[in-house]
């Protein structure tokens, strides 16, 4: 997977190639069962969440799941979405009126105006043949 990150030496955000581990992602808190007031518990869990600072160098999600029984449920889910909320507005306003970052793909002014060239290349079906029984397959 590829995630946008702020380069905090040059001051920019790039993409950057990642693996997720989904542990990184999933938070199992260690609690108490016998907490006096679950309900408010929960509810300042949440709350503080939404305090804590973004951090670039994860990707936008984490689920925390509580293992503790409230007054209407028996555990709870707690899906983080900020963070992808905040990556939805900076792609909106980046569509809107940002700059988007450079990168290799991405054409220079006029591109789209430029005639397009399509490339066209014949293979014998005898040459697909050798390669299909070069590698051991089967049809």
């Amino acid at each position: 997977m590829v995630f946008k990150v702020f380069d905090e030496e040059t001051g920019c955000i790039k993409w950057v190639p990642t693996n997720v581990n989904i542990d990184n992602h999933v938070i199992v808190p260690k609690l108490d069962p016998n907490i006096m007031f679950p309900d408010k518990f929960v509810d300042d869990y949440i709350s503080n969440l939404s305090k804590s600072s973004i951090d670039n160098s994860k990707p936008l999600w984490d689920l925390h799941l509580l293992d503790i029984k409230t007054t209407e449920d028996e555990g709870t889910g707690v899906f983080l979405f900020w963070n992808s909320t905040v990556a939805v507005v900076m792609f909106v306003l980046t569509f809107l009126f940002l700059k988007d970052t450079e990168t290799p793909l991405k054409g220079t002014m006029g591109v789209e105006n430029r005639p397009r060239r399509f490339l066209r290349k014949s293979v014998s079906l005898a040459d697909v043949k050798v390669v299909k029984d070069a590698m051991n397959v089967v049809s």
